[in-house]
């Protein structure tokens, strides 16, 4: 059997199905801290594979030829793999399954723990003969919501100093982000600004008598460029990892010293852009930090068979599609992204999202005088929410720089409201006078 350098990783997710990842080997070694433990390893062509139980390396000098499938993934191997330590052979067996899940962590330039369950914490601690207590200690203090969560190695100050340094020297890291600057607005809302290695994001933590809110962003920056978003004046710089996702929800909490009940994917970026995180994201919030599925909201304005995948993970949570008009004209004047993604096909898929989920989807509208509040728009809406589970939330445009939109006046919402004859909810605008506001948030990371 021939015996090759470069691999197709398989692994396993959180409902038992199997992956493929010959395509992006560099960004399943990347983002392990999402994944749940390796099964198998496998060459591309069938054959065998050889490794170490200490890193993911291939031998240099195997016999064959590499198949053309597999000189394609050179570059992203090298990048993803230490050139240092080519040449180990080690053959692969089930015994060693448990250290290979951290060879593919430790193979990462950085080692996130933040994303990583109990299971991941133990086959990790075991490399270094840590007893299983320590992956429970571990998850308390870094998921802990007493507004006291790990930050740092160094606060593991019950742990034996040996085993901290040890994991500071492969390089292991928390995964929380600093703040560099907190903005409280007049009505309690608190905007955060958090440096993401060498990028800056915002989130919000929106306070009221009974929850405690955090509008999390999954981008830096965003691609959609919709007309009267500040964040989509930015452009799209990069997605954000889901440790950094979680860390917002952390920091939040923290700061705030109240535990998060809700969470809102409606910051900064366009979520079903950054899908595999923002799923991890979710599953991590609801099982190691305590929020209900039911009280996580994913907002979209659309891409072309998110909706659909989405609907296939059967999650409880709630769908907000950002809507913002109800005829295809007026919609791609208002989100560029709606001339690839036709406003029946949107709401065939919303449909569809019902069908499987049982859930109801929230349509998100922002209203802007003498744009989309028009009688023709109000008809168009009544007609395209009549008979299946659906709601309307109208957000009152809030004011951003550089544009000429109008924020509508209370009697222009309510006359609108009126001529579209559903029930309704109006969104209660918090943290505008700070610039925190739906469609506010902007940095700029040049």
């Amino acid at each position: 059997m021939r015996r090759h350098r470069f691999v197709n990783f398989r692994f396993k997710d959180a409902q038992g199905q199997i992956h493929e990842a010959i395509a992006a080997v560099g960004e399943t070694l990347k983002q392990v801290s999402a994944m749940n433990p390796l099964v198998d390893l496998e060459c591309a062509c069938g054959g065998t594979l050889q490794c170490t139980a200490c890193h993911i390396e291939m031998d240099p000098k195997l016999a064959g030829s590499p198949c053309e499938e597999e000189m394609d993934l050179l570059d992203t191997v090298k990048d993803a793999l230490p050139t240092s330590r080519l040449g180990c052979q080690v053959r692969i067996t089930p015994e060693m399954e448990n250290a290979l899940v951290f060879s593919l962590i430790s193979n990462r330039r950085r080692k996130v723990l933040l994303g990583m369950d109990q299971e991941q914490l133990e086959l990790m601690l075991k490399t270094y003969q840590a007893p299983a207590f320590r992956a429970k200690q571990l998850v308390d203090i870094l998921y802990s919501s007493r507004g006291d969560s790990l930050r740092s190695l160094h606060d593991l100050v019950q742990w034996p100093l040996s085993l901290r340094q040890r994991l500071e020297n492969d390089g292991v890291v928390v995964g929380r982000n600093e703040v560099m600057r907190e903005r409280i607005s007049v009505d309690g809302t608190h905007k955060f600004l958090i440096e993401v290695q060498d990028k800056m994001i915002e989130c919000v933590g929106i306070p009221s008598e009974k929850r405690l809110t955090v509008c999390v962003s999954t981008q830096v920056g965003c691609a959609m460029g919709c007309s009267f978003c500040a964040t989509g004046k930015m452009g799209l710089t990069r997605n954000l990892t889901v440790d950094q996702i979680l860390d917002q929800v952390l920091t939040v909490q923290d700061r705030m010293k109240t535990r998060v009940s809700h969470v809102v994917f409606m910051g900064m970026g366009e979520p079903m852009g950054n899908y595999d995180a923002t799923i991890a994201a979710v599953k991590a919030m609801n099982k190691q930090i305590g929020i209900g599925m039911r009280n996580i909201t994913v907002s979209t304005v659309g891409i072309p068979g998110a909706i659909n995948k989405l609907a296939e993970e059967n999650l409880q949570i709630t769908l907000a599609v950002s809507l913002h008009a109800a005829t295809q004209q007026q919609r791609e004047e208002m989100v560029p992204s709606a001339k690839e993604y036709p406003l029946h096909q949107l709401v065939d898929d919303c449909k569809n999202y019902v069908a499987k989920t049982n859930r109801r989807v929230t349509f998100e509208y922002c209203l802007l005088a003498g744009v989309n509040d028009t009688p023709e728009e109000a008809r168009a809406l009544n007609e395209l929410m009549r008979g299946w589970q659906c709601h309307l939330n109208i957000i009152p445009w809030n004011s951003i720089d550089d544009t000429s939109f109008k924020r509508p006046t209370k009697q222009q919402v309510d006359r609108f409201i009126e001529m579209i004859g559903q029930n309704v909810t109006v969104r209660k605008t918090r943290g505008m006078d700070a610039n925190m506001a739906c469609g506010q948030l902007i940095v700029n990371n040049k």
